[in-house]
């Protein structure tokens, strides 16, 4: 945690997270990787993020008209992207999401900017990607409601 900020929940998951020997290894270097993603790479991973959080994205879609349910699961995605680019959450060796303390330092201040911007440039592409995804998404869920098991 940074002297720089108050606590709050990301500290408290990172608790967790460090109990459980989950850390990931971050430097100015990982935070860079991060922020120059290519527009396929954050269209893979917001889908690996919906994919992973399958249960979260019906329940922030429900029922809901389409563009308000694409804003929630956009927001929603992009929320999980910057747990990715600051460290808190990696994907697994089997594609599953996982919670992670980091072993390293804060982005510095400049870093903190440039993840920023990633976020403004990327929210376009995970935009893009729930509007064509959201559909199966909620199919699937029709088709398992069907099921007589």
């Amino acid at each position: 945690m940074s002297a720089k900020r108050k606590r709050d929940i990301i500290d408290h998951l990172e608790e967790i997270a460090a109990r459980s020997g989950s850390f990931q290894k971050v430097s100015e270097a990982t935070y860079q990787e991060f922020v120059n993603l290519s527009d396929s790479e954050i269209d893979r991973l917001s889908m690996v993020i919906m994919l992973n959080q399958e249960k979260d994205v019906d329940r922030l879609a429900g029922n809901l008209p389409k563009a308000e349910a694409v804003k929630r699961v956009t927001e929603f995605v992009e929320g999980f992207l910057w747990m990715i680019g600051r460290g808190f959450c990696a994907v697994d060796l089997h594609g599953g999401l996982v919670m992670t303390a980091r072993d390293g330092p804060e982005p510095s201040d400049e870093m903190s900017e440039k993840i920023k911007l990633f976020r403004l440039r990327s929210r376009a592409v995970v935009e893009e990607t729930v509007i064509r995804a959201l559909p199966w998404f909620l199919e699937q869920k029709n088709r398992q409601r069907l099921l007589h098991l």
